[in-house]
C-alpha cells in the first residue's frame, strides 16, 4: 500500500466495531455474488438465443460457418475466430485461454491424486497418518 494512503486509514477500536464491519462486509459480499450469479445466468440464456438476423447468417456463410440452428453463442465465437485469424492477438488470447482452462483444471487433478496415491503410500509405511503439520 502506498505510504501516503496510511495516513487516511481509521484503524478499527474495538471487537464490536470490528464484528459490526465484517458483518457489513459478510452482508454486501452476499448482495454482490448474488448480482453477478444473475448476470452470469442471463448471458448463459441469451447465448443459447437461436439467432435470427439474416444478414448476420449470410456474413457467417461467407466464413464457411454453414449452421441451421446457430445461436448466438456460435456467432460470437465464429467472430472472434474471425479476429484471430485477421490478426486480432487478443482475439486469439482469449479463445487460447478458454480452450486451455479445462486442461489447467485436469493438471491439478492429475496432481492432487497423485498426491493423495503418495500420502496413502507413505501412511501404509509408517503405519501412522500424517497430519502435514511438520
Amino acid at each position: 500500500m502506498p505510504k501516503k494512503n496510511k495516513d487516511n486509514l481509521i484503524p478499527i477500536r474495538s471487537e464490536k466495531e470490528a464484528r459490526e464491519k465484517g458483518k457489513k462486509g459478510g452482508i454486501r459480499s452476499g448482495e454482490v455474488r448474488r448480482e453477478k450469479k444473475a448476470l452470469r445466468d442471463t448471458f448463459e440464456e441469451l447465448l443459447k438465443v437461436t439467432l435470427k438476423d439474416e444478414n448476420l447468417l449470410e456474413s457467417y456463410k461467407q466464413f464457411g460457418f454453414d449452421k441451421k440452428g446457430m445461436t448466438m453463442q456460435d456467432a460470437i465465437s465464429a467472430a472472434m475466430i474471425h479476429q484471430a485469424a485477421k490478426g486480432n492477438v487478443k482475439a486469439f488470447k482469449a479463445i487460447y485461454e478458454t480452450i486451455e482452462v479445462p486442461k489447467l483444471e485436469e493438471k491439478e487433478k492429475v496432481i492432487t491424486d497423485r498426491m493423495q496415491l503418495m500420502q496413502e503410500a507413505f501412511e501404509k509405511e509408517d503405519g501412522v497418518e500424517d497430519d502435514g503439520d511438520e
